[in-house]
């Protein structure tokens, strides 16, 4: 049963192994700290990724002896479709006007009478996936015939999915090494501590404490590693980021703006997942390591 004496005996053996204390929970911040660290840039670049994919959509020009009815008729039936966020019929003569406000040193060498542009459908996605899929109905599905060409792009929407993909495995992979490695170094802090008490742990065996009697302090002091380190890498993190801000801000301009929104989301998530985990570790570890002593 816990009592507060299982407390005191983790704050005194805390105290005690002092500069393993220190050196443990040095290892444990910089985990967390690390860790927490790699997932805000996963949300910085996830956020980014988002902001640029948000841009991108797909425009199809349909030959110019195609009707604007069928072209209405077309985005009606495309707009049905659960992929498909928004479609836009732009006109000849609108996109005569989109034109030459993009360019308007070419104002006058193209006029209404000899429009050579084409009506087109802009279409957005709610995911940057779906564009192959879309975009073949127009290239090779069944609107194919009155089309002439699309705005898409292959490779680059493979690099947008690839490099997503790439940094959400690397993030896991990171975290899971910096996971065992601090589990480690915790498990061998316990075991060390163990072993200067090995004596006493085989007396109160002897003399009929339980095993969790025996096991609370060890791991109650396996938390208190977890729960101060957590504290101290939290509070490097706000530092961090109060300094970090302003960069980021100036750096990534409006792409910043998604991240912050996200950061401020994910804030209190990030710091309860941090208060987990490194509670978790130190009680895994912790009871791993007294398990062979409890075997007299």
């Amino acid at each position: 049963m816990f009592s507060y004496k299982h407390f005191k005996g983790a704050v005194r053996s805390l105290i005690r192994n002092k500069w393993l204390t220190f050196a443990t929970v040095t290892v444990m911040t910089l985990t967390l700290f690390t860790v927490s660290v790699f997932v805000i840039l996963n949300i910085l670049v996830s956020s980014t990724i988002d902001t640029v994919e948000s841009k991108i959509d797909l425009e199809v020009y349909f030959k110019p002896a195609v009707a604007e009815d069928d072209i209405l008729d077309i985005k009606k039936d495309v707009s049905k479709m659960p992929e498909i966020k928004n479609v836009q019929y732009i006109s000849t003569a609108e996109a005569l006007k989109i034109f030459k406000q993009m360019h308007p040193d070419l104002d006058q060498a193209v006029s209404e009478v000899d429009n050579p542009l084409n009506a087109s459908l802009k279409i957005d996605l709610y995911k940057v996936e779906d564009l192959g899929k879309i975009n073949s109905l127009f290239v090779s599905g069944k609107y194919s015939a009155l089309v002439e060409s699309s705005s898409y792009k292959g490779d680059i929407v493979s690099r947008f999915i690839n490099f997503r993909t790439y940094v959400t495995w690397f993030g896991i992979i990171l975290s899971l090494v910096f996971l065992v490695t601090s589990l480690i170094v915790v498990l061998n802090t316990i075991r060390m501590t163990i072993y200067t008490r090995r004596e006493e742990i085989e007396i109160m065996k002897l003399v009929g404490a339980t095993n969790w009697y025996i096991r609370w302090p060890f791991i109650l002091e396996g938390a208190f590693y977890g729960f101060i380190s957590m504290i101290l890498s939290s509070i490097a993190l706000f530092i961090g980021l109060k300094i970090a801000s302003p960069h980021i801000r100036d750096f990534f301009q409006e792409f910043s703006i998604n991240f912050f929104s996200s950061l401020n989301a994910y804030g209190l998530i990030i710091l309860g997942w941090q208060f987990v985990i490194s509670v978790f570790v130190g009680v895994v570890s912790s009871t791993i390591a007294i398990s062979r002593y409890l075997k007299v």
